[in-house]
């Protein structure tokens, strides 16, 4: 999930996720001038807490969220 510092817990969940390479790129999938990485999109939830998520994001005062879990890796 998403969160402010780790303090407003369970704020937006994650909905989308999306790697970025060199061969992506150069594929046009993506534009050049975009960094490699990882992307990750959240949606603020229907909840007090996600309405005072969303209101930070509109506002310009919160500009990133912590991100909140965990992951189990799976050899492939």
């Amino acid at each position: 999930t998403g969160d402010m510092g780790h303090e407003l817990f369970d704020a937006a969940d994650l909905i989308e996720g999306f790697i970025v390479t060199k061969e992506k790129k150069q594929a046009g999938l993506f534009p050049d001038s975009m960094d490699e990485g990882i992307y990750v999109g959240f949606q603020a939830k229907d909840t007090p807490e996600g309405e005072m998520l969303w209101e930070g994001v509109k506002s310009g005062d919160y500009t990133a969220l912590s991100i909140v879990g965990e992951g189990t890796q799976v050899p492939i």
